[in-house]
């Protein structure tokens, strides 16, 4: 079949949508990274495989959005109806705080209400509705858009290709380099193998019916994912290395 993947999987036995068994076409026993993008058609409800009470697998939902936004949680203490909130370093390195972003509280104790009164790129400043002075905890939730990402707003797959391409150039150049290497290892036997001669079939073992020799298909020769596409005007592989 071709699929014009680099590799494929099906398993029969849970194809078709019943729901039935559980099982997989592909199994990895070690970290998997991808240095392209993740696609998935299908709903994600097994973006984290539990057990409910009876062990039985389930799967349980990601929350998604159309712009891509990173979370952090905390919690904060009012003094005398107030408190300024210092955003967490290693938060504030991946994300955009110079643009708005969205700071949700939650009281945790009586009050007259809490708003956020003040936002800037280092910290923000909770408050006490109607000039209250209770001395409270409360917990937040600060919602900013991803470092060199912040204008994509579901883009389309050429879009996201071409971002994560530029993107990776920036933080994760290693990796690419790295894929490069690999790439470059496999067209090389590739190529080798290509030219051997070719091997007939000995005529003890039944020959397929389209070919009697083994036949090499050859690669290109840069690999497809670090074939720089145009990329969107926000990514700037020359912005923020720090």
């Amino acid at each position: 079949m071709d699929t014009g993947s680099a590799i494929y999987g099906s398993n029969p036995s849970v194809s078709g949508g019943s729901g039935s068994k559980m099982g997989y076409a592909g199994h990895f026993d070690g970290d998997v990274i991808i240095t392209g993008e993740l696609y998935m058609p299908g709903i994600k409800f097994m973006g984290a495989l539990l057990k409910n009470e009876s062990q039985v697998p389930v799967g349980i939902a990601p929350e998604e959005s159309t712009e891509s936004w990173i979370t952090d949680y905390g919690a904060g203490q009012l003094v005398n109806g107030s408190s300024t909130i210092t955003i967490n370093s290693d938060y504030k390195y991946q994300v955009n705080t110079n643009i708005s972003y969205h700071v949700f509280v939650q009281a945790e104790g009586e009050c007259e209400g809490l708003f956020v009164e003040s936002k800037n790129e280092n910290s923000f400043t909770v408050k006490e509705s109607k000039s209250g002075v209770s001395n409270i905890s409360f917990s937040y939730r600060i919602v900013a858009k991803r470092k060199h990402l912040e204008d994509l707003r579901m883009p389309t797959v050429p879009q996201v290709r071409a971002a994560s391409y530029a993107y990776m150039q920036l933080k994760w150049p290693e990796l690419l380099s790295q894929q490069q290497s690999v790439y470059q290892s496999v067209l090389s036997k590739s190529q080798s193998l290509q030219a051997e001669p070719a091997r007939t079939i000995p005529s003890t073992t039944a020959a397929p019916s389209n070919s009697a020799t083994n036949s090499v298909q050859p690669l290109p020769s840069t690999p497809p994912l670090v074939t720089p596409l145009e990329p969107t005007p926000n990514v700037d592989p020359e912005q923020g290395k720090d």
